[in-house]
């Protein structure tokens, strides 16, 4: 059965909710696999300096906020919802050139920018059954799937780009994990779900390691759950409503192109038939 978009309607107080029902609304179910706006963005850092020329920490987790981006060697996360997008990165533009709405199952609906469905991109099976030098197996290799990992985020001994200590707990953030850090996100929320543990009551230890494949030098992200949130506070519940509204809003956007997409595609497609 295939899923619309991401249910954002959630009771007034989201402790009234069963822990399975809580994980298929936050994305941490067995079958479930941008832009957000006022909310502070952890990544890893792969370059060596910034544009001002500040040498920079390779390897460490970065954190944009409001006074600018801050880094440090670890972070924990407690995550509170996960969502799954797919996106195609213009490097001529510096920008996507297309984008789906969030959903928090592969069983959802992916609907994109151009008009259409996931970004072009093809199911496993017809994937592989493509030529690995055609100019379709290379456009399909630009699409890449995100996990959106929504939640509070605590940088440990964390520098601004001049190297000042600075103090980074329990930040509202999203972390985009894909490529190298999509399977080890997978893994760990997957291992909490087989645990019954709700991922929102749990906090991880964000490490990171060197990998070279080839010339190509790379920081993938090593997870580690490190303990569980007692009690599930008014404050979580204010901010998990936010965090809803935030993916519902970027999903308006989303979907507000879609349909101007499909409109001039379906003018086009009248004018090409008559």
């Amino acid at each position: 059965m295939t899923e619309t978009l991401m249910e954002t309607n959630l009771p007034d107080k989201i402790s009234t909710m069963s822990v399975d029902d809580m994980m298929k609304l936050t994305g941490q179910s067995a079958d479930a696999p941008t832009t957000s706006k006022g909310l502070s963005r952890l990544s890893i850092n792969h370059s060596a300096e910034d544009e001002e020329g500040n040498a920079l920490p390779r390897g460490h987790f970065s954190l944009s906020t409001d006074d600018g981006i801050i880094y440090a060697e670890k972070a924990v996360i407690r995550p509170f919802m996960r969502t799954y997008s797919y996106s195609v990165w213009d490097n001529e533009e510096g920008a996507f050139s297309v984008q789906t709405v969030q959903a928090p199952s592969f069983n959802s609906e992916f609907y994109d920018t151009d008009g259409g469905l996931k970004c072009g991109r093809l199911n496993t099976s017809d994937l592989e059954s493509l030529p690995k030098d055609s100019p379709e197996w290379v456009l399909q290799k630009s699409v890449k799937c995100s996990q959106n990992i929504y939640g509070l985020i605590t940088l440990e001994g964390a520098k601004d780009k001049k190297g000042k200590a600075v103090e980074a707990k329990d930040i509202p953030s999203v972390w985009y994990a894909k490529g190298a850090n999509f399977v080890p996100a997978s893994d760990c929320l997957k291992s909490l779900h087989k645990q019954k543990q709700p991922m929102w009551l749990t906090t991880i230890g964000l490490s990171s390691v060197r990998k070279k494949k080839g010339g190509n030098i790379y920081f993938q992200a090593e997870l580690t759950p490190r303990g569980q949130i007692a009690d599930w506070t008014g404050e979580d519940d204010t901010l998990m409503h936010q965090f809803m509204e935030t993916v519902k809003g970027y999903n308006e956007s989303i979907m507000k192109r879609h349909s101007s997409a499909r409109g001039d595609k379906e003018g086009f497609d009248t004018v090409v038939n008559e």
